[in-house]
């Protein structure tokens, strides 16, 4: 049965207000992070809101919902790297969800080339992790863009989300957030190419 991954983010506005917050809160750990995303020349996993990355070189990830406009819950697979003939069964099931092709030989290198999937996007931040009873919380600083909290829930296929999703924003509240309706890669593609970011799935409410 599939994982589902439910999360809200959020652009912070006072930084002291969501430092106290967040202090309240089990601290997990501090970490920098990298994530490369990879697209094709034209960017066309972009426009249907496919998003295939690398995370310090050490995961191959990809993050998708095909069946509705949100993107707060999205179907999310990862892979070690390297690739080994394990993940062959996995990636497989991916690709053809996807409409990826998999490659002869199981490596990150070919199945790169095959999909003629270059690098499109890196996104540099500081993370702070957080966790209470419920849910996880991250606490980026992102290179470019300022102070974010994300707040996190993995759901099984099936749950009642509609729930899960009001119990999430309840827990934030108290820092009356505006939940941005994008992800970080939109934010540099918009600056970046703001065509193709309104060729994309997910805007700003302002940009609709």
């Amino acid at each position: 049965m599939k994982n589902i991954e439910v999360e809200f983010r959020f652009q912070v506005t006072d930084e002291e207000k969501a430092r106290d917050f967040l202090g309240r809160l089990e601290f997990i750990k501090k970490s920098k992070q990298k994530d490369v995303y990879f697209d094709t020349e034209s960017g066309d996993f972009y426009k249907r809101g496919i998003f295939i990355r690398t995370r310090d070189g050490r995961s191959l990830d990809f993050k998708f919902n095909l069946e509705d406009n949100a993107h707060e819950d999205c179907d999310e697979h990862s892979f070690s790297i390297p690739l080994t003939p394990k993940d062959k069964r996995r990636l497989n099931a991916v690709c053809k969800k996807l409409g990826l092709k998999m490659p002869k030989v199981i490596g990150f290198e070919d199945f790169m080339n095959i999909n003629n999937l270059k690098e499109f996007v890196v996104i540099e931040k500081v993370r702070e992790k957080f966790k209470d009873n419920e849910f996880t919380y991250v606490f980026d600083d992102v290179r470019g863009f300022g102070f974010f909290i994300e707040i996190e829930s993995m759901a099984m296929a099936g749950s009642d989300l509609e729930i899960l999703k009001k119990r999430m924003k309840e827990k934030v509240s108290i820092l009356n957030p505006e939940f941005i309706p994008v992800g970080y890669i939109e934010f540099f593609v918009r600056e970046m190419d703001f065509s193709l970011y309104k060729q994309g799935r997910y805007l700003f409410d302002d940009d609709r």
